[in-house]
């Protein structure tokens, strides 16, 4: 099957028209781009299409249970902001907060509020942390109903790689940040070993769920596009736990019947957490604004690398 018929389509990050076919997974074409490196996906998906990917199933699977891989990349995530000098006491938004486990775990040292598009992540996160409900805000990015200039900080955790067109999202959500800044986000590196190794098969290449893919040259481009500094880049290997895997291996392998991707979930196997080893996830920090009197230093033991 042929994509070369894409190549005039311009990239959703630099503008370019110089898209060229990448490669085709599970009926999916995506393109990247010839001046930045940027990979996006072709055509956008139909809104039915994405409302069937985040029902209320989305959140139902391991990656969302209250379990120790989840309390442990929480706990690492408000390391980082700590390590990047946020201090405490600091305004922070969760720009897809998904069901809310990072805002309750940030909130002991943080003043933090979430925002996600989908209603069914936001009432779970209700009746997961009832006490922070009136920090919950159910929303596009590229509508948020707060402030501007309300936060300290905003944080994107595996956010990007589903938006559409992450500068328009990015520029939205940077109106609510405070000069000087920080931003923080996370995402799968399409530039990492496993990615490069795995091509089509790899865990995270999962279209039309993730849109766009990332890697370090793309992310300071996205920073750099929006008026920021990027301070550090790391990859790291992530917490997850069995139940999360077998429906990420569902999303690659869709023969492998979703009862059964649901019955480990629900067992004492499922919810074994264990390190993934891959590295294929990067964590960034970025700055807005003039910084020079702000301690926004880099994570210890973080660089930017790639």
């Amino acid at each position: 099957m042929s994509i070369s018929d894409n190549t005039d389509l311009l990239c959703r990050l630099c503008g370019a028209a110089r898209t060229e076919p990448y490669m085709w997974v599970r009926g999916q074409a995506l393109l990247r781009c010839g001046e930045c490196g940027f990979v996006q996906l072709k055509d956008k998906p139909p809104e039915e299409v994405l409302r069937e990917i985040y029902g209320g199933a989305y959140f139902q699977h391991g990656k969302y249970a209250n379990d120790l891989a989840v309390k442990k990349e929480q706990a690492r995530r408000v390391k980082m902001l700590r390590r990047s000098g946020l201090a405490d006491g600091a305004r922070i938004l969760d720009a897809g907060c998904a069901t809310g486990d990072f805002v309750a775990t940030a909130s002991a040292r943080y003043g933090v509020w979430g925002m996600d598009i989908s209603p069914e992540a936001i009432k779970t996160a209700g009746k997961l942390y009832p006490q922070l409900t009136d920090r919950f805000k159910v929303c596009p990015l590229e509508s948020p109903p707060f402030a501007p200039g309300r936060f300290d900080a905003v944080v994107l955790w595996d956010v990007v790689e589903h938006l559409w067109d992450p500068l328009v999202a990015f520029r939205s959500i940077l109106s609510l940040l405070k000069r000087p800044g920080l931003v923080l986000l996370s995402s799968p590196d399409i530039g990492s070993l496993a990615a490069r190794i795995m091509g089509r098969n790899w865990a995270l290449m999962t279209p039309p769920e993730h849109m766009c893919f990332f890697n370090r040259s793309t992310t300071r481009k996205l920073i750099e596009s929006t008026g920021g500094t990027l301070r550090w880049y790391v990859r790291h290997c992530k917490w997850a736990n069995i139940g999360f895997l077998a429906y990420k291996i569902r999303r690659i392998v869709p023969a492998l019947p979703s009862c059964v991707v649901e019955h480990i979930g629900r067992t004492i196997l499922g919810r074994q957490c264990i390190v993934v080893p891959t590295g294929d996830v990067f964590y960034a920090a970025a700055v807005y604004g003039d910084a020079q009197n702000t301690d926004y230093s880099a994570e210890r033991g973080a660089s930017d690398r790639g």
